[in-house]
């Protein structure tokens, strides 16, 4: 599967995938900044192209499959898909859209982006930027557990909305005439699957941190 990494049409098609999601995520970052100049960010006018960013994300672990690339298919689907989890659960809540956390929230994943993507477009050519390294393997020593509390802080605020509203809870009829709230299930991820994988994924990028710049990063 290396050979076919060195394939030039692999190379090429990396690059252009990496560019063109490094692209969008410093659209979404210059579009957040003049937001939050003027006072008008609202989470409503985001959502669509983070679903998109996000979901698009998917291709990394279908290159991971597929052996095109090293991506840890397991780390990665974890992190995509709780992603998409968050996003849907804020849109559902509008009582988020203005809130501080979900603004830092936002901000987080487009900078984890726009610093991933560029590094691995280079890679893609066996080629690096030191700068563009050095914030690949440490820019998440503060980005990843800032959104992990941001994610706590959207998750918690949001279990008295969805208990009250009723929204997304599941309600089987007869003769099962059986309900589940959804501000249960978002408890259950809140302290039971957020703490494992922000467990999980820092563990997974200190030790690509290690593997990276050696023993001394122990």
């Amino acid at each position: 599967m290396a050979a076919l990494r060195q394939k030039p049409w692999v190379k090429w098609w990396l690059l252009a995938y990496n560019t063109m999601m490094f692209l969008i995520h410093l659209v979404i970052i210059v579009d957040l900044w003049k937001e939050r100049q003027k006072g008008t960010f609202s989470y409503a006018s985001h959502f669509e192209i983070f679903r998109l960013a996000t979901t698009l994300q998917i291709i990394d672990l279908l290159h991971g499959l597929a052996k095109l690339t090293q991506t840890d298919v397991r780390s990665g689907a974890l992190q995509v898909f709780g992603r998409l989890f968050i996003l849907y659960s804020i849109h559902a809540n509008p009582n988020l859209y203005i809130k501080t956390a979900t603004y830092v929230l936002l901000v987080v994943y487009a900078v984890i982006e726009t610093i991933r993507y560029p590094y691995y477009g280079l890679r893609a050519f066996n080629y690096e930027l030191y700068a563009v390294t050095w914030l690949r393997y440490n820019a998440w020593i503060v980005l990843y557990p800032l959104g992990f509390v941001c994610e706590a802080i959207s998750m918690y605020q949001s279990i008295p909305y969805f208990w009250s509203s009723d929204k997304w809870s599941l309600h089987l009829p007869r003769p099962l005439n059986f309900s589940i709230s959804f501000a249960y299930f978002m408890s259950l991820t809140l302290f039971g699957v957020l703490p494992y994988a922000a467990y999980h994924l820092l563990n997974h990028m200190a030790a690509q941190r290690r593997a990276k710049f050696g023993r001394k990063y122990r």
